[in-house]
């Protein structure tokens, strides 16, 4: 069997190839302001500091041509910065994204409100549902941060619950079927990485 090889295009984008992987884990955020980058700071973290079934792909945006990230998978996880005020600062929420809920109505509405250029997790979903190619399950691990500021790293505190969120993400993953083994003295190291500004 051909081992895995890894490649990172332009835009931050990793990808696993030879891994015909159900699962994904796609941390999104931008680097440039402080805490927003946390979610595509952890996912290059899992890529380096873990081994299991998910794919892993850290994204500093979401644009519509990124529904390809539903092709072929069964279990889809977002990690991004939230900003819903019933979660505490540097704390997490689980929110489950299900399009198959929606009438078709309700569906080509949110899709006619879709901007060309950055999308969220919750329309690319509803996007990829309507193009056919959704049949996945997909959740998004919200974490509200403490600090978007312009040229700033991930804020301390957010990466003091870091090892907690990854940890979460692995019984997550292990409750779905899929298994995420995480070498902590790597992440714990590549998460203070998140902390230098870019």
């Amino acid at each position: 069997m051909r081992q895995a090889a890894w490649r990172r295009p332009i835009g931050g984008l990793w990808i696993k190839l030879g891994h015909d992987c159900k699962a994904a884990i796609i941390g999104v955020g931008n680097r440039l302001f402080g805490d927003d980058g946390f979610g595509s700071c952890l996912a290059e973290a899992l890529r380096k500091c873990s081994r299991g079934d998910p794919c892993i792909y850290s994204l500093e945006r979401l644009g519509p041509g990124d529904a390809w990230v539903f092709t072929g998978k069964k279990l889809v996880i977002f990690i991004d910065v939230v900003e819903d005020e019933r979660v505490e600062r540097g704390w997490l929420a689980l929110y489950k994204i299900d399009p198959y809920e929606l009438s078709n109505g309700e569906a080509i509405e949110i899709i006619r409100q879709i901007d060309p250029h950055e999308i969220d997790p919750a329309r690319l979903a509803v996007l990829a549902y309507v193009s056919g190619i959704l049949d996945a399950e997909v959740l998004l691990v919200g974490i509200r941060g403490y600090n978007y500021e312009f040229g700033q790293g991930v804020s301390e505190e957010l990466i003091a619950r870091g090892m907690r969120i990854v940890d979460f993400l692995a019984k997550l993953l292990y409750e779905k079927g899929y298994r995420l083994e995480i070498d902590e003295a790597c992440m714990e190291a590549s998460l203070r990485g998140c902390s230098r500004p870019p």
